[in-house]
């Protein structure tokens, strides 16, 4: 079942709408200091997209503990997945083996971390 991987790994930001900037801003700031090429920018309301050249278990451990004021939900892959149905209400889909995946315009990734802001700190999800 190995699919195909992109060359930087995809990230999913949830935030509050209205705050799609500032969640852009704080991501990045955590990210810089460990891949200078990190990039964010919002999409629509309450949800930011953003690349990094570290690979999803390194992601994970930059992320995991931070503190947040912005950031809700992170969701992150870097393995594109062939699926038959996408949920396009939020944007998830199930795939074969009934793992989750998210999409991001035409391109659709296996989830391979998910974290969630936990009384201001960023944790596994």
């Amino acid at each position: 079942m190995s699919e195909e991987r992109l060359l930087k790994t995809l990230v999913a930001i949830g935030c509050k709408p209205g705050k799609e900037y500032r969640a852009a801003e704080e991501f990045m700031d955590m990210i810089m200091p460990y891949d200078p090429s990190v990039w964010a920018v919002p999409v629509k309301k309450g949800l930011v997209v953003a690349t990094t050249s570290l690979e999803p278990k390194e992601l994970l451990k930059v992320l995991e503990g931070k503190i947040s004021a912005y950031i809700n939900t992170i969701i992150f892959g870097k393995e594109k997945c062939k699926c038959k149905r996408v949920i396009k209400k939020n944007c998830l889909l199930d795939v074969e083996e009934g793992k989750e995946g998210f999409c991001v315009g035409k391109v659709t990734l296996r989830i391979e971390g998910y974290i969630r802001n936990k009384g201001g700190v960023l944790k596994k999800g």
